[in-house]
């Protein structure tokens, strides 16, 4: 089993502990932790980059690179090749998800059979020359001194050939001061994988339609008991300044800019929930069952109808269960088999 940790695709790094995972099943199978690159070092992404050499998505070819590093060398450690799981939590099981349909599919089971993701981060994909990434891009080449406050180049080269020059600790720091700026999405970070019409050459909704995937069997769900805090997933992720049915359908359109009217509509409806009245109606008041849809331990109201509907089109689970049912937290997860072939 190859993991991929997660992150947020800006921290992290591959030093889990599964002794013991391993040891619960008799150590028969081979774990492989890997690191890639993060925040601008792996994510950094505009059509400047792209024009000058560079290259979007360096973190995703590092994590492929691994997978074809095990293809090749496994069997020195006992492995078979042919035995492959690929498995990963919040950003890593996102890149695992990137991975089934990398190369437009074209990799088939070369490189894994299996997948398995838990609670998985699946931020906006733009296009590798998009509003955000650029935004991104330009951002950090001003905190680093390589262009202005418009984004103009201030030397005489290009944005791209300065970024090279700067020494990697400056980088770091200024991936991290642009991940935090105020026109970064809440919950959110500014360098992300992208539509690059190579290792990602189309959305993940057109080519999972197309069925151009990779390897036999999808495994999603949320490993609440193993990671405690992810059992509620929305307060995270969803501005917590959403108070009316205005800012709701407001947070709906900015997180799928993409949905018609229609859908959107039914969107609102499918996530219909009573009048609150206003007070600390939380679940620790000890009210479940006709409200568990709209308070948690988290909020109440238009804000946990949020917080679900980020949480329930963000994870995958085999059906909605209110986030405040007694053991949630601690629960086993709910896992399902997608089936992608």
């Amino acid at each position: 089993m190859v993991w991929i940790h997660g992150g947020g695709y800006g921290t992290g790094q591959g030093n889990n502990e599964f002794w013991e995972l391993m040891g619960t099943n008799a150590s028969k199978f081979i774990l492989v932790l890997i690191q890639y690159r993060l925040g601008a070092f792996g994510f950094l992404s505009s059509g400047d980059m792209v024009f000058h050499g560079g290259t979007p998505n360096a973190g995703l070819y590092d994590i492929h690179f691994s997978l074809k590093w095990v293809q090749d060398h496994i069997k020195e450690f006992g492995g078979d090749k042919r035995r492959v799981t690929v498995s990963g939590e919040s950003s890593g099981a996102g890149a695992v998800m990137l991975l089934t349909i990398a190369n437009g599919g074209g990799d088939g089971n070369s490189l894994f059979n299996n997948a398995i993701v838990a609670s998985p981060y699946l931020p906006t994909q733009w296009d590798f020359d998009g509003s955000e990434p650029t935004q991104a891009y330009h951002r950090l080449a001003t905190e680093v001194g390589c262009a202005d406050e418009r984004g103009r180049r201030l030397l005489n080269q290009s944005t791209f050939e300065c970024l090279v020059s700067v020494d990697s600790f400056t980088l770091q720091n200024a991936s991290a001061h642009v991940s935090s700026g105020r026109d970064v999405p809440y919950g959110h970070w500014a360098f992300l994988p992208v539509t690059d019409g190579a290792i990602l050459q189309e959305r993940p909704s057109v080519q999972l339609a197309a069925k151009q995937v990779n390897g036999l069997r999808l495994l999603s769900g949320t490993l609440a008991k193993t990671f405690k805090n992810n059992a509620n997933e929305g307060p995270g992720f969803v501005p917590q300044d959403i108070e009316t049915a205005s800012d709701f359908d407001r947070y709906t359109k900015g997180l799928f800019p993409l949905m018609s009217t229609g859908d959107l509509e039914q969107l609102d409806k499918a996530y219909l929930i009573p009048p609150t009245v206003p007070g600390p109606l939380y679940s620790t008041l000890g009210s479940s069952g006709p409200t568990a849809l709209n308070q948690s331990e988290y909020a109440i109201g238009q804000q946990q109808r949020a917080n679900n509907l980020y949480a329930e089109t963000t994870i995958a689970r085999k059906e909605r269960y209110p986030p405040n049912k007694p053991g949630s937290i601690s629960s086993p997860c709910r896992l399902r088999n997608t089936g992608l072939t």
